[in-house]
């Protein structure tokens, strides 16, 4: 689940058959800040990668990431 780029995890997520990737950094006191999102769109000419910039939309994502992980803990 987890992949190491540049010393900075990359997570794949895949939400309602949409694809996104996210770049998590962990923090002090059991803390995770995202870094970065996108969004994965695959075509016939390969893979294009968008830049997801709203605040909610990270925040959101990250929270699924958690949950997800407690709930494969469990």
């Amino acid at each position: 689940m987890l992949r190491q780029s540049r010393c900075r995890p990359v997570v794949p997520l895949c939400i309602n058959r949409i694809e996104y990737q996210l770049k998590v950094q962990p923090e002090r006191h059991c803390k995770m800040a995202a870094l970065q999102a996108v969004r994965i769109h695959r075509n016939k000419e390969g893979r294009q990668y968008e830049l997801i910039l709203d605040a909610a939309m990270l925040q959101a994502l990250l929270e699924i990431l958690i949950r997800q992980g407690l709930h494969n803990r469990t």
